[in-house]
């Protein structure tokens, strides 16, 4: 939420989505995956590198 999704890559076992703030909205993506886990490994940043809290996997 409050997000615009820039990129998500696959890097080291796990999808690193990069974001920029938005004022307001909400974004929802649907892409193929290359694993096949019960839990999404997803680290979320901003362009600036600072990580943002994963509210639901």
């Amino acid at each position: 939420m409050y997000h615009q999704i820039i990129s998500i890559k696959w890097v080291d076992n796990h999808y690193v989505m990069v974001v920029s703030p938005t004022q307001r909205g909400v974004q929802f993506i649907q892409f193929s995956r290359r694993e096949h886990r019960d839990l999404l490994p997803l680290i979320v940043i901003t362009e600036n590198g600072n990580k943002v809290p994963v509210m639901a996997q």
